[in-house]
Protein backbone atom coordinates (compact mmCIF):
# COMPACT_ATOMS: atom_id res chain seq x y z
CA UNK A 1 0.00 0.00 0.00
CA UNK A 2 1.26 3.59 -1.02
CA UNK A 3 0.78 6.66 0.87
CA UNK A 4 0.45 10.00 -0.97
CA UNK A 5 2.29 12.59 1.10
CA UNK A 6 2.36 15.49 -1.59
CA UNK A 7 0.57 18.12 0.73
CA UNK A 8 3.15 17.37 3.67
CA UNK A 9 5.98 17.36 1.45
CA UNK A 10 4.86 20.72 0.49
CA UNK A 11 5.13 22.56 4.02
CA UNK A 12 8.88 21.67 3.94
CA UNK A 13 11.44 21.69 6.65
CA UNK A 14 10.24 24.55 7.78
CA UNK A 15 6.52 26.48 8.89
CA UNK A 16 6.78 30.09 9.12
CA UNK A 17 4.35 31.13 11.91
CA UNK A 18 2.54 34.62 12.01
CA UNK A 19 3.18 36.46 15.27
CA UNK A 20 1.14 39.55 15.45
CA UNK A 21 2.38 42.04 18.42
CA UNK A 22 -0.01 43.26 20.88
CA UNK A 23 -2.87 45.62 20.20
CA UNK A 24 -0.34 48.72 22.20
CA UNK A 25 1.96 47.57 19.37
CA UNK A 26 4.32 45.79 21.79
CA UNK A 27 5.62 42.32 21.83
CA UNK A 28 5.06 40.38 24.80
CA UNK A 29 8.84 38.85 26.05
CA UNK A 30 9.51 36.31 28.72
CA UNK A 31 12.63 35.70 30.44
CA UNK A 32 14.32 31.89 29.61
CA UNK A 33 15.84 31.87 33.06
CA UNK A 34 13.73 29.52 35.09
CA UNK A 35 15.16 31.59 38.07
CA UNK A 36 13.57 34.62 36.80
CA UNK A 37 10.77 34.29 33.93
CA UNK A 38 10.20 37.99 34.31
CA UNK A 39 7.24 39.15 31.79
CA UNK A 40 8.01 42.46 29.63
CA UNK A 41 7.18 43.99 26.85
CA UNK A 42 9.46 45.44 23.62
CA UNK A 43 8.34 47.70 20.56
CA UNK A 44 9.97 46.96 17.06
CA UNK A 45 11.89 49.86 14.93
CA UNK A 46 14.35 50.64 16.96
CA UNK A 47 16.44 50.60 13.73
CA UNK A 48 18.51 47.53 14.65
CA UNK A 49 18.96 45.41 11.47
CA UNK A 50 18.73 41.67 12.06
CA UNK A 51 18.38 39.46 14.96
CA UNK A 52 19.86 41.14 17.75
CA UNK A 53 20.53 40.17 21.50
CA UNK A 54 17.59 40.93 24.02
CA UNK A 55 17.88 41.73 28.02
CA UNK A 56 16.08 41.11 30.59
CA UNK A 57 15.19 44.17 32.45
CA UNK A 58 14.68 42.00 35.69
CA UNK A 59 18.56 39.25 36.53
CA UNK A 60 19.96 40.94 33.04
CA UNK A 61 20.21 37.54 30.87
CA UNK A 62 21.41 38.61 27.99
CA UNK A 63 20.61 35.53 24.49
CA UNK A 64 19.12 35.84 21.36
CA UNK A 65 15.79 37.52 20.61
CA UNK A 66 14.06 34.19 19.65
CA UNK A 67 14.77 32.60 23.36
CA UNK A 68 12.23 35.47 25.10
CA UNK A 69 8.96 33.92 23.84
CA UNK A 70 6.58 33.86 26.29
CA UNK A 71 4.74 30.47 27.33
CA UNK A 72 1.56 31.48 25.71
CA UNK A 73 3.30 32.35 22.35
CA UNK A 74 5.13 29.92 22.25
CA UNK A 75 1.92 27.59 22.67
CA UNK A 76 0.40 29.08 19.57
CA UNK A 77 3.13 28.46 17.81
CA UNK A 78 2.84 24.90 18.44
CA UNK A 79 -0.73 25.03 17.64
CA UNK A 80 -0.19 26.25 14.40
CA UNK A 81 2.20 23.79 13.21
CA UNK A 82 0.22 21.42 14.64
CA UNK A 83 -3.01 22.67 12.63
CA UNK A 84 -0.58 22.85 9.63
CA UNK A 85 0.35 19.53 9.73
CA UNK A 86 -2.67 18.02 10.36
CA UNK A 87 -4.54 19.78 7.65
CA UNK A 88 -1.95 18.54 4.95
CA UNK A 89 -2.18 15.01 6.18
CA UNK A 90 -5.65 14.76 6.49
CA UNK A 91 -6.10 16.22 2.40
CA UNK A 92 -3.03 13.45 1.42
CA UNK A 93 -5.05 10.88 3.28
CA UNK A 94 -8.21 11.95 1.33
CA UNK A 95 -6.17 11.79 -2.01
Amino acid sequence: MSFNTNNLKKLGNQISVPMQPAEDGYWGRECPMETCEGYFKVTPGTGITGPGPCHCPYCGYSGDNNQFWTKEQNEYALSYVRRQVTDALRKDLKA
